[in-house]
């Protein structure tokens, strides 16, 4: 058997194999670079270096780089052993949790006068790069030129998310138009992680940075119950992690760009959000920007 220690583990997938212990798991999804395992109490993201630190990310070492997860005995619907902080795939492989460090990501920064020019440079970025497949492109034009079948089922619930969440910023209160639009939004899209979703997800953490876990929570409690109906198992998982303020790293540092004015920051981190997935990077950076925007015209109302 092969043995792989894993380098570091984010706090939920710690959480997740120490509560799994002496339990059966299942491969779900397997990708190049990660496969997810689905636990009773969860998934955990196996993966390869570069898919960088997130909640429920588990990462292999550079220098314990398998060939192929097919010779650690990973394939879809293969079952995972979970005991004593160790991942078991048959006699092949296994991944061991002991001693792992575990990630957890910086704490948000405080927002300085005039964050708001780098919520505009995150948006011009979009409007030039983002994928057409999927939502990035409709909140960065202020929901304009809608083209694709995606883009035209958001159009409405993203103009109403605009509208409407300034109203619950000032009352506190959660109103129909804003629960309406966002559970309309859940599940939109093809794709591991839907657009809508991911659209969602980029706004919780925004709330979460911009001091309004009040709103993001409202939200959640109404969206949280239709997620079983309304998306896949893997895309709740990660929009449970960002109704709790825990994302990928990378979408920490450009929030965190963002609140600070930090253009350095925010020209590193950018790159490195828009590479996630085919369209899930840019559909949650617009999902940022479009929580900062409403955030920022409250304030100045």
């Amino acid at each position: 058997m092969r043995l792989l220690p894993l380098a570091r583990a984010g706090s939920i997938a710690v959480e997740i194999i120490t509560q799994s212990s002496g339990t059966e798991a299942d491969v779900l999804a397997v990708f190049d670079r990660s496969f997810y395992v689905l636990t009773e109490h969860g998934f955990v993201c196996v993966g390869m270096p570069e898919i960088g630190d997130g909640p429920i990310n588990a990462l292999i070492g550079a220098e314990e780089r398998p060939k192929s997860w097919a010779d650690l005995g990973v394939f879809p619907e293969a079952k995972v052993q979970i005991a004593g902080g160790r991942l078991s795939f048959g006699d092949e492989g296994a991944v061991e949790l002991n001693a792992t460090p575990v990630w957890m990501p910086e704490p948000w920064r405080a927002a300085v006068p005039g964050w708001t020019a780098a919520v505009a440079q995150v948006k011009r970025a979009l409007a030039a790069a983002a994928d057409p497949d999927g939502l990035a492109r409709l909140i960065a034009s202020d929901g304009k030129g809608a083209s694709r079948d995606v883009e035209r089922a958001a159009q409405g619930p993203v103009h109403d998310l605009r509208r409407g969440l300034g109203d619950v910023f000032k009352s506190g209160q959660l109103t129909d138009e804003v629960q309406r639009a966002a559970t309309l939004l859940v599940g939109l899209g093809p794709g591991l992680t839907p657009s809508g979703d991911d659209v969602l997800g980029g706004m919780f953490l925004a709330l979460s940075a911009l001091g309004r876990n009040d709103v993001r929570d409202q939200i959640w409690d109404a969206i949280g119950p239709e997620l079983d109906m309304l998306t896949v198992p893997i895309s709740a998982m990660h929009l449970a992690c960002a109704a709790d303020g825990l994302g990928a790293a990378a979408m920490h540092d450009l929030i965190n760009g963002i609140v600070s004015a930090d253009e350095a920051l925010v020209a590193v981190a950018l790159p490195q959000v828009l590479a996630y997935g085919a369209t899930s990077g840019a559909d949650a950076a617009a999902g940022i920007v479009l929580a900062c925007e409403a955030v920022a015209a409250h304030a100045a109302a």
